[in-house]
């Protein structure tokens, strides 16, 4: 300790301590590994996160006709089936300008069967952002008012389309259409699977 106390207190002791102790190398080497440590925790926060997006399958549920905008319907009274059909960990990304589920797994074997007797839900955080049915494109119907996953023109290998019939930009289906629903947009982003 008086060595260093020594050193310190004559004038050219202390000029060559600074010189040692802050040598411009060791500062920049010392100043980057901070940075690296600082953006890397950064960027790890983003690729996690506790937002689980999910689709389900309806065990049952109901279609009625919506009163207030005639021709249109709803699912009430549904019951979801206790594992999802796509897990969180089955999305690899959502494209919101085409509302697709780009899959890590096939689920079309799955779903090729189904028609409008089959309802889904999609799911942020276990709760309900829409639900929808099954709606092969051969079928003679429109259904106004919800979602429709097409099971052979818009389920490909590895994802899925959300359908939404619209006609002249009706406002009031406009309204109903919750396939880009902010809580769904904001927990693909969170975990960086938005496109």
């Amino acid at each position: 300790m008086t060595r260093l106390k020594q050193i310190l207190t004559s004038g050219l002791g202390l000029q060559r301590f600074i010189a040692i102790a802050c040598q411009p190398e060791k500062v920049i080497m010392k100043f980057l590994a901070c940075f690296l440590l600082v953006l890397g925790g950064i960027s790890c926060d983003k690729d996690h996160s506790d937002d689980r997006v999910e689709i389900y399958l309806l065990k049952s549920f109901s279609i009625v006709s919506i009163p207030t905008t005639p021709g249109t319907l709803t699912i009430t009274d549904a019951k979801l089936e206790k594992n999802p059909l796509v897990a969180n960990n089955d999305i690899e990304y959502y494209r919101q300008s085409e509302w697709l589920f780009k899959l890590k797994k096939n689920i079309r074997p799955l779903v090729q069967d189904f028609s409008s007797d089959k309802g889904f839900a999609v799911m942020v955080n276990n709760h309900v952002v829409y639900y929808g049915i099954f709606h092969p494109a051969f079928l003679s119907s429109i259904a106004f008012g919800i979602a429709t996953i097409d099971p052979f023109t818009f389920t490909t290998d590895n994802s899925v389309s959300m359908q939404f019939a619209n006609f002249d930009n009706n406002p009031q289906l406009s309204q109903l259409d919750k396939r880009n629903d902010p809580r769904l947009l904001a927990a693909m982003s969170a975990s960086g699977r938005l496109r």
